[in-house]
C-alpha cells in the first residue's frame, strides 16, 4: 500500500446523527511529508533495511532520524508508538542488524521517554529494545561516533567518551550481542582523544582512526590496528 493517499472515500451509514442513511462523506487524509521537510540539516549517516527503506540520521531540527520509502516520503510507521518524540540531539552512526533492528549512536541523551547515553538499539519499526537497553545502564558519557560489527557478532562502539555505564572506557568498547560489556576485550588506558573511524578486517582485526595521539599510555598518532583481544598490532597495512 502506498503512503500517499490524498482522499479516502468512506461510505458511512449514519443512524440518528443528522446525516441520513446512505450519506457519502469524503474524508481528507494528509499525505506523508516529503523527506526534505524533516531532513533539514546535516546528514551524518544512512543505512538501508531489507525492504529497501532508508534510515537517515543526522543533525535535524526535529527528530534527528527519519525512515524514507522508495517514493521519497517519510515512513510514519517508524516510531509511531513514541509518545514524546525521537532523539534530542544528533545521530552520528547507524548499523542495521540481520533482523532489520538498528543500532544507533550519537550525541543524544534521550529517545522518546527513554534516557540513553549516546547509544541505543531500536526495533525495525523504531521502538526501543528495552532488554538491550537494560544492559547498557547509563551508557556513554559523551558522543558515539562509529559502530561496527565484528566477525563473531559482537559490537564495537567508538567515540569521544571516557566512561561507559560509570566505568572507564576511553574511546572504544566492545559489547556482546545482548548489549553487555565484553570483558575479554581489553585496551588498557585506551585512547587519549576521539575515535572516529573503525574497520573490521576478514581476520577480525580492528583498524582504528581518529584524532588521538596516545594509546594505552604510548604515543600512537591517528591510526592503529588491534587484534580481537584489544592488543596493539604494529604493522600498518590496511587489510
Amino acid at each position: 500500500m502506498k503512503n500517499k493517499k490524498d482522499i479516502i472515500l468512506a461510505v458511512i451509514l449514519v443512524l440518528g446523527l443528522g446525516f441520513g442513511i446512505g450519506t457519502t462523506i469524503l474524508i481528507a487524509n494528509s499525505p506523508a511529508p516529503k523527506v526534505s521537510e524533516l531532513v533539514d540539516g546535516k546528514i551524518n549517516v544512512f543505512a538501508v533495511q531489507s525492504d529497501g527503506k532508508k534510515i537517515i540520521g543526522g543533525d535535524f531540527a526535529k527528530r534527528h532520524i527519519v525512515r524514507a520509502d522508495s517514493a521519497g516520503l517519510v515512513d510514519e510507521s517508524f516510531g509511531a508508538g513514541n509518545t514524546v518524540g525521537f532523539f534530542n540531539a544528533p545521530v552520528h552512526t547507524l548499523k542495521i542488524l540481520a533482523n532489520d533492528s538498528i543500532l544507533v549512536g550519537g550525541a543524544f541523551t534521550n529517545y522518546d521517554q527513554q534516557i540513553v547515553g549516546g547509544f541505543i538499539k531500536l526495533s525495525a519499526d523504531g521502538q526501543v529494545d528495552l532488554e538491550f537497553a537494560s544492559k547498557l545502564g547509563t551508557g556513554f558519557d559523551d558522543k558515539v561516533m562509529k559502530i561496527e560489527l565484528t566477525k563473531d557478532g559482537k559490537i564495537l562502539v567508538a567515540g569521544a567518551f571516557r566512561k561507559f555505564n560509570g566505568k572507564d572506557a576511553h574511546g572504544l568498547v566492545r559489547l556482546n550481542a545482548d548489549g553487555s560489556v565484553d570483558e575479554s576485550f581489553n585496551i588498557g588506558e585506551g585512547f587519549d582523544k576521539t575515535v572516529q573511524a573503525l574497520f573490521v578486517s576478514e581476520k577480525n582485526e580492528f583498524h582504528v582512526g581518529g584524532n588521538f595521539t596516545m594509546f594505552n599510555g604510548k604515543p600512537k598518532n591517528y591510526y592503529l590496528k588491534l587484534d580481537a583481544s584489544g592488543n596493539l598490532i604494529w604493522r600498518a597495512d590496511l587489510v
